[in-house]
Parts: C-alpha cells; sequence; structure tokens
C-alpha cells in the first residue's frame, strides 16, 4: 500500500497529543482553550473548537499525580476525572475562567482507561470538543506492550465546517440528545494508525460523543477484550458482534493478529462507516498466553446480596418519561416550569445536583441499587468514585457480570446494581447523555464516615 503526504501528516497529528507538558514542580499542565482543528479531510473548511491542549494524560497506579488545569476560555468549567477512584474532591473540580491554576492532587486506586470531561454545562463543552483520555498504566508496566489511543467522537457540523451552536435544545434533551453528523478518531478523520507485530499492541477506546453510541466492526485483524470502563475482564475473543460503546464509555482490546490494512468501521443504523486504518507491519512477536489477564485492581470483596441495603433509583422524564414534577432546588416545580429552566428529566424526584442528596449511607455499606427506568431511552448512568456490579436486568441475573464505573439501564427496565460505599463524602450519579445530564439527570448521594 502507498502511504501519501496526506497520510503522514495524519498520523503526526495522531502521536503529537501524547506528550505531555510537566511543570518544574512535576504537576501535568492542562490548558482549556480555543484552537482549530482540521475535522474535515484536508482541503475543506478547519473548524473552531475548544480543547485540552493534550487529548492523553498518563499517570501510573499508586503514584501520586497533580493535574494542573489553566482555563482561558471565556466560562467556567466544572470537570470530572470520570471512573477515577480517589477523593470526592480531587476528581471534580471548578476551573474558573481567568488563567488561574487549580491544581489536583491524588493518587489512583486502579490502572486504566479513564477520562476528563465537563460535569456542568456538558452539552456545550464536550460538543466542542474540551474532553481528553487520562490513561493510568499498571504498577509494573507490561513488557512488550505498546498503548494506540482511540478517542471516539462525533460532531455536528455544516458545510462551512463551523459546529452548529443550538446548545441547550429542549428538544435534543428529551429525545436522543445531539446527534452529530461526522465522525473522527483522535480528532482526526479516517486516521491511519501504524502497529508493529513484533508488540502486544493494545487498543484503548473512548467514546466521547454527546449522545451516540458506537456500534465498532473491525476487519481484517483478530481483537481480544482486556478491560471494560477501567477495569479488567477475563481476556476473550472478540468475537463478530459489533463492540457497543456508550457515551463515556471505554474498552481495552489486543491486537492479535492483523492484515496489513485492517479497519474499524462504524454501523450506523442501515448504513456501515469506515472511521480509522490500522497498517501493521513487521513480524508477529510472542504475544501473550491464552491465560492471559492484565492486574487486577482493587475491587470489593464478594458481598452476600441478601445483606445488602436495598436502594431504589428512579430515572424519570424525557419523551414519555412519566414525568409531572420535580424538586428544583429543593423547590417542587410541575414540568411546565421546570421546562422553562431547561429542566426535562429527574432521578427520585429530582432534577438537577442542587437538591438534597439522593440517599445517604455510612462507609463501609453495601448497597443493592434497584435502578427503576421508567423513561423510554436507554441510560448510560456513571457513578463518581466507585464501581458497581449488575447483578440482573429485568429479573434475569448475571453472576458473571464485571465491576465497573458506568453501565447501561435499557428503556422500561428495572436493573439490580451492587455498590460498596468504600469512601466518605458527597458522590455523583449521572447520565453521560450530556443533554440528558445538562437538563436534570444528575444528582449525588452522601457517604458519612460513621462506623
Amino acid at each position: 500500500m502507498t502511504i501519501t503526504r496526506r497520510d503522514v501528516i495524519k498520523l503526526a497529528a495522531v502521536a503529537a497529543f501524547a506528550r505531555p507538558v510537566l511543570a518544574q514542580d512535576g504537576a501535568t499542565v492542562l490548558f482549556a482553550r480555543k484552537a482549530t482543528q482540521q475535522l474535515f479531510e484536508p482541503g475543506n473548511p478547519a473548524t473552531e473548537i475548544w480543547q485540552f491542549d493534550q487529548l492523553v494524560v498518563k499517570g501510573r497506579q499508586g503514584q501520586s499525580m497533580t493535574l494542573r488545569f489553566i482555563n482561558e476560555l471565556d466560562e467556567d468549567l466544572w470537570l470530572h476525572l470520570y471512573g477515577v477512584r480517589a477523593e470526592a474532591e480531587a476528581i471534580s473540580v471548578q476551573v474558573p475562567k481567568g488563567n488561574v491554576p487549580v491544581d489536583v492532587t491524588f493518587t489512583p486506586m486502579d490502572a486504566g482507561t479513564f477520562w476528563i470531561g465537563p460535569l456542568l454545562n456538558a452539552s456545550r463543552q464536550r460538543d466542542m470538543g474540551l474532553e481528553a483520555m487520562l490513561v493510568i498504566e499498571e504498577t509494573e508496566a507490561l513488557a512488550g506492550f505498546v498503548d494506540h489511543p482511540l478517542i471516539l467522537d462525533d460532531w455536528m457540523l455544516g458545510d462551512d465546517g463551523k459546529i452548529a451552536q443550538d446548545f441547550g435544545s429542549l428538544e435534543a434533551a428529551i429525545a436522543e440528545g445531539r446527534m452529530g453528523n461526522w465522525f473522527t478518531v483522535n480528532g482526526a478523520f479516517k486516521p491511519r494508525i501504524k502497529l508493529d507485530r513484533a508488540k502486544n499492541n493494545r487498543l484503548r477506546l473512548l467514546n466521547v460523543a454527546n449522545t451516540r453510541t458506537f456500534n465498532l466492526i473491525f476487519k481484517n485483524c483478530s481483537l481480544n477484550l482486556l478491560a471494560l470502563d477501567g477495569q479488567p475482564v477475563q481476556m476473550r475473543p472478540l468475537g463478530i458482534e459489533p463492540l457497543e460503546l456508550a457515551p463515556g464509555q471505554r474498552a481495552d482490546l489486543l491486537v492479535v493478529e492483523a492484515q496489513d490494512q485492517a479497519i474499524m468501521e462504524m454501523s450506523l443504523f442501515e448504513d456501515v462507516v469506515e472511521a480509522a486504518f490500522f497498517l501493521s507491519d513487521g513480524a508477529a512477536g510472542e504475544g501473550v498466553d491464552d491465560n492471559f489477564t492484565l492486574p487486577p485492581n482493587p475491587v470489593p470483596p464478594t458481598v452476600d446480596d441478601e445483606l445488602a441495603l436495598p436502594i431504589t433509583l428512579t430515572l424519570q422524564g424525557g419523551a414519555k418519561g412519566g414525568l409531572k414534577s420535580a424538586k428544583v432546588d429543593g423547590v417542587e416545580l410541575d414540568l411546565r416550569k421546570m421546562l422553562e429552566r431547561g429542566l426535562a428529566w429527574a432521578m427520585n424526584g429530582q432534577a438537577g445536583p442542587g437538591g438534597a442528596p439522593l440517599f445517604e449511607v455510612k462507609r463501609g455499606d453495601a448497597l443493592m441499587i434497584d435502578v427503576d427506568n421508567q423513561t423510554a431511552f436507554s441510560q448510560p448512568i456513571h457513578v463518581h468514585g466507585h464501581v458497581w456490579r449488575m447483578v440482573s436486568v429485568d429479573g434475569v441475573s448475571d453472576d458473571s457480570a464485571p465491576w465497573r464505573d458506568t453501565t447501561v439501564i435499557p428503556g422500561l427496565k428495572r436493573a439490580k446494581l451492587l455498590l460498596v460505599a468504600d469512601k466518605p463524602g458527597l458522590w455523583g450519579i449521572n447520565s453521560l447523555i450530556a443533554e440528558r445530564s445538562d437538563a436534570g439527570l444528575i444528582g449525588s448521594f452522601l457517604v458519612s464516615d460513621m462506623p
């Protein structure tokens, strides 16, 4: 296959973002700023976006790290470290406009693929491109492994390359959300990514789209699944079914075999589009043993489900979602008044993060959270600072379900999630559909430090 100058430019763009900027005190500095990105193919208009100046930031499991955020944008940011288990004040942070450095220091419990993105005003800030992958490497580096971050996004672009600015649309908020019409991987259109067959190539996938669930198909290669949402799983072949990643979800894949050119495609209803190409070179290495697994993270011990504290979490809202009223900052409002405030969703009868905690528990409590999704939509729900395991969906048990920080609750279904509240503090729960979170599908729970 012939590599053109255009391909070389794309390869250089993909590789350049992985070089962290370190302050003299060892902090990793991330600037949030406006930029111009070539989202369309070269020769077409470029796009004005918002971005962190690094798309990939790295740390190591068990080692303290400091992220220094500097906000050069014209509005304040509320950022969250999605999937990171650390102190509550470290994983959600306000970064005011005005170039005031804000430091976040934490020691990550887990190795895995995580991400940094807006928690509030997520519809606008995420869709403008403001997110980064956070890679926490294993305590001891895995010999022969090389990482390939793949950040998947869709953009709502006009022919002039400009991002449509109709953020805050209630029509989008009550339905699917803001669905883009242009697809990129690592901010590039159909990038070509080099793989060295002598290495163990790990693909780290992250979906940062506002609302789109990506169904990914891989051709001319065989892959093993290594991890989901930051937590290792028993290694297994990916198979022929598409890999489904809802917004905010991640997956780590190991390339077992690949032809000279392999393809990652996106299945879009009745259409399939090419998303990225993998160009493999060299002789195959030894690979990994058939029983290989990533080193385990410290997940909760085995819990007797019958002894877990029952908690109900009811999701309402959206089109045909059964919501008639909800509390907003502690005041009950009917749906009409909620809509006037841009709110259309609620958890346990509360819309937005300003009210009382959805529930209060003690440190060490095992919780069986019965999620009653009364909405017509599947809901990807993220829990802050913890992991949970889906015990059952619609009454069907799954003893093999892995621990993870994000799970998808099907529309008009109930699911039971096991969670051990092992860290004190005020923690969030929110939809990873940006428009729904902004429109009320976000709340908190309190873990007290009482014995």
